[in-house]
């Protein structure tokens, strides 16, 4: 028995097929040949706050923080989000539609603190008020773009220049990082971030790791001589994904940083598509669910695509929601074990459930690809069988007689066939595999591309594809 080859991830590239691998991601599981890898769909969106007026511009938690509640920039207004959905406004504002560049942690008493910067102001957060902060030199239009917490003290960078400010514990005023002897580069700073015992200056074409040195002057020095030729496209997609840096550099590559040289984690096909993108139009988030750490890279209103750290297979895949090429959920941060994704269109909260098959009441499609490589002469094409999660279905209403369509290519995915639909098992019927009979045949050399769909909510896992069986 034959098999053809599924796609463990999604590819994009100009001139080559499009493999899509939609709202699923690859996972391996235990088989007596040894270890294979089935996909998997994602988890669904549960609405559970409205907060503000929008745009989300700002989703940002950490443990032990203003009592562990989310901090929320939607609109100009600023707000705590607890676990339970108890909402709290805070007073004052922070004026702009764009991204908020925020981070959070203590003052010297103590108390939680948080900062938000838009590039054209630094606004402080503390004691249920949100106020614009002194910054050094800085106007009406040019203040911090990025701010960061590390380790009792604060940095920020300022907008269109190489210059960062820290400030010391117990401090009240900003001092300028000296770069008198060890600043790699002066190319313009986009954003600092923080990850274990280090911090990093990502310029718009450098890369430079810092950190403290224990001693009182100098108190901040280069790391270990770890700078880079490359820089950070936009401060927006430089997220801790607990303690990766990931990022997407000046050449529109994702990289990912531990702590040594920053590594390449996307391929060709992906730079085409950001690079197709204004940069101020990404953004990025992370969650983790089930065992997998997910890096959530919005190309604005193009596609989401997402990069699992700890994945098998190729680990990049797309997520979308239904009417849109994007996944709503653009923006998020974690409460302990529960998840909030902040929605792209509007002031809505959601709570992601890995169970829930549903974007709030709105289904969403699953989808994945596989290949068949063709030979020097036609080959037959007799029947096509999915090995899938069986059974699991609703009783009644949607889903309660779910299917699974197939589409073919031939001409290496430039165009499909109609779709060839086939039942899934209903409720408790577990051996019902969907097998498409009489096909037609590979062509000669190009080979021929299955597109998968479901768009049921019920259980989407897909282990294998057999052909002529």
């Amino acid at each position: 028995m034959a098999e053809a080859a599924i796609s463990f991830g999604a590819h994009e590239r100009t001139g080559n097929p499009t493999l899509a691998a939609l709202n699923c991601y690859a996972e391996e599981y235990p088989s007596s040949s040894g270890k294979r890898i089935a996909m998997r769909a994602r988890a669904g969106l549960e609405a559970f706050k409205t907060v503000g007026s929008g745009p989300i511009r700002a989703a940002h938690q950490k443990d032990g923080i203003f009592a562990n509640a989310a901090l929320i920039v939607s609109g100009t207004g600023v707000y705590l989000l607890a676990a339970d959905g108890s909402l709290t406004t805070l007073a004052g504002s922070i004026p702009g539609d764009d991204p908020v560049d925020v981070d959070s942690g203590q003052d010297a008493d103590l108390v939680s603190m948080a900062y938000g910067a838009t590039g054209e102001g630094l606004y402080l957060i503390q004691n249920g008020i949100v106020s614009r902060e002194a910054f050094p030199d800085a106007s009406d239009d040019v203040g911090a773009t990025s701010v960061c917490y590390h380790r009792g003290f604060w940095f920020a960078t300022k907008a269109g220049t190489d210059q960062a400010y820290y400030k010391i514990p117990g401090d009240t005023t900003w001092a300028p990082l000296s770069f008198a002897s060890a600043e790699y580069k002066p190319d313009p700073l986009v954003a600092i971030r923080s990850r274990g015992d280090q911090f990093a200056l990502l310029g718009s074409s450098t890369f430079e790791a810092w950190a403290l040195s224990g001693q009182a002057d100098p108190a901040i020095v280069p790391y270990g001589g770890l700078n880079f030729d490359h820089g950070c496209r936009y401060g927006a997609t430089a997220v801790n994904c607990d303690g990766t840096l990931m990022y997407v550099d000046n050449r529109c590559q994702v990289r990912a940083w531990a702590g040594g040289e920053a590594q390449v984690v996307s391929g060709p096909g992906l730079a085409e598509l950001i690079r197709k993108v204004d940069a101020t139009d990404l953004r990025a988030w992370t969650f983790a669910a089930d065992g997998h750490l997910f890096y959530v890279l919005t190309l604005g209103a193009n596609s989401t695509w997402v990069y699992d750290l700890n994945g098998a297979g190729e680990r990049w895949t797309t997520f979308g929601s239904i009417g849109y090429d994007y996944w709503r959920a653009h923006l998020g941060c974690s409460i302990g074990g529960t998840v909030l994704a902040a929605d792209r269109i509007s002031s809505q909260i959601y709570r992601l459930d890995p169970d829930r098959r549903t974007d709030g009441t709105d289904q969403f499609i699953v989808e994945f690809c596989a290949m068949i490589e063709g030979a020097d002469i036609p080959q037959p094409l007799n029947n096509v069988a999915v090995l899938c999660d069986l059974g699991d279905v609703p009783r009644d209403g949607q889903g309660s007689e779910p299917v699974i369509q197939m589409a073919k290519s031939g001409n290496q995915g430039k165009t499909f066939g109609e779709w060839q639909e086939r039942p899934l098992g209903q409720t408790g019927d577990y051996t019902a595999v969907p097998i498409w009979n009489a096909i037609g045949e590979v062509p000669r050399f190009l080979g021929v591309i299955l597109k998968f769909r479901i768009a049921d909510p019920v259980g989407r896992i897909f282990k294998r594809v057999f052909v002529n069986t």
